[in-house]
Order: structure tokens, then sequence, then C-alpha cells
């Protein structure tokens, strides 16, 4: 089998780069990927080098290529409990379905063979937990927010709620620039290429902000992170993987304060 190569080389939108702060892209990004550059190393190109250019702008997919930790499902969603399967057969429960899967919303139930008949045994997953789902030809990621395609924009799209101390001196206007100017501040030093980044970790950065009292995390829907190597993928997903820049701007942060409903 012959050796496939692939380096990360940053590429990046003309109209996308033409609309933003340019002196505040290149000092927190560009520069970032300059310092950590090793040139010295590709010397030359050839047809058995696969160059990649990181998606800079558009959506990151690339949690697709997670391993997975949990067997295949069938589908999820269903509106009522399957009347007829085959021993094995896997769903993810959608809490609708009434019957032996009452009460079972958001884990995995398995026809199973209990002698003389087949019954459902449940599953509880664990958070970060990945499973794909046949009907969907897509891989879920379990959290907080059950089970979510990994899915995400680039730049990311973050969005939350928060109540405001009620007896802090901030008020609701200046609390939101706050928390956005925070948490590009808390996390552009590890802005790049296929970098986690944890619900937990957004969450803990806002409470320790001066005013706010309590914090619900909306969008990113499930943590970011990356359990797969590029030893991993086929030819064929090598040929389409593209690399990944995780960052975020001021603009991209949504803040809402629960109790005037201030929005930015």
């Amino acid at each position: 089998m012959s050796k496939i190569i692939v380096y990360d080389v940053p590429v990046i939108l003309k109209s996308y780069y033409d609309s933003i702060d340019k002196k505040a892209f290149e000092l927190n990004i560009i520069q970032k990927l300059l310092k950590s550059a090793t040139f010295s190393k590709y010397r030359m190109l050839t047809d058995f080098v696969n160059l990649k250019f990181a998606n800079c702008y558009g959506t990151m997919r690339n949690m697709q290529y997670n391993r997975v930790t949990q067997e295949d499902v069938l589908d999820m969603d269903l509106k009522q409990v399957p009347s007829s399967g085959i021993v094995g057969d896997r769903y993810i429960v959608s809490g609708a379905e009434g019957g032996s899967w009452q009460g079972k919303k958001d884990m995995i139930a398995q026809l199973e063979q209990v002698t003389p008949v087949m019954q459902w045994s449940f599953i509880q997953p664990k958070v970060d937990d990945i499973v794909y789902v046949q009907s969907k030809e897509k891989k879920y990621v379990f959290g907080d927010l059950g089970w979510v395609v990994p899915e995400f924009t680039i730049p990311l799209k973050i969005s939350l709620e928060l109540v405001r101390e009620s007896l802090s001196p901030v008020s609701e206007v200046l609390l939101i620039p706050t928390v956005k100017e925070t948490l590009v501040e808390s996390f552009k030093s590890r802005f790049g290429i296929q970098k986690s980044l944890f619900r937990s970790e957004i969450i803990d950065v806002c409470h320790n902000i001066n005013g706010v009292e309590h914090v619900r995390l909306i969008e990113p829907k499930c943590n970011i992170f990356y359990n797969y190597s590029l030893e991993d993928l086929s030819e064929q997903e090598l040929v389409e993987y593209v690399p990944e820049f995780l960052y975020f701007t001021e603009s991209d942060v949504m803040v809402t304060v629960l109790s005037s409903q201030v929005k930015s």
C-alpha cells in the first residue's frame, strides 16, 4: 500500500478576510500558526503528497471521524416501540415511544433473547459516548443536552443564557460585552487546528465573571474533541479530509440576560 502524507496548511476565504479586523486575526491566528510551523521539513511536493488547506470558515465536521464507543444503532426519534426485530437490534430511545421504553429517554434499547421470549434491555450512555446511527448515516455524541450531531460552524458560535447576581454593581447592559470579551481572552491562546473545547470550560469561565450568578450554555450542544488519527482513515476519507481551525470572536458569542431579556 502506498504511503499518504497529509500536511495541514491554512487557507482563508477572501470575502471573510475582507470583512474582519485583520490586525486582530493576524495577531491571534496567523502569527500563532507561523510560530509553530516547521517549514524545513517540507522541501518538495510530488504526486504522492496530499496537500490540505485548513478550513477557517464554514462547517466543522471532523468529529464524524471520531472512533465510536458504542455499537451502531438502527434508528432514533421513533414514535412507538418496534413490534418486531431480531436479537441485537439497537435503537436510541426518544422518550415518545411509551410501553416498555417509558422513562428510558436517551438510553440505548437492545433486543435480547430471554427464554422463551425476546425483551428489551437498556444501556445508559456516558458523556462523550459516540454511536453511529444507520438511518441517519451519521455519528451522534451524547452530552448534557442528549444525543446531537457533532457539527459546528467556523468560527464557532457560542450561545448562553445567564442570570445576573441581584446585588451586583455591574448592569445587565455592561455584563454582556464583559462576558464576550472574557470568553475570547480566556480561549484565544488555544485557538488552532483540531483543538478541543469542553462545555464545562466555557461555563466555568462565565461563572468566574463578576456579576454572573448562573449560566446555561446552549451552543455548542456537546463537547468538541477528537479521538481519531489520520492513520485511522481510509484512503477515500483521507482524500476528503480537511483540517479545521477552531476559533471564535466576540461577535460569535450570543448572550441573553434572563432577568430582563437584554440580548446582544
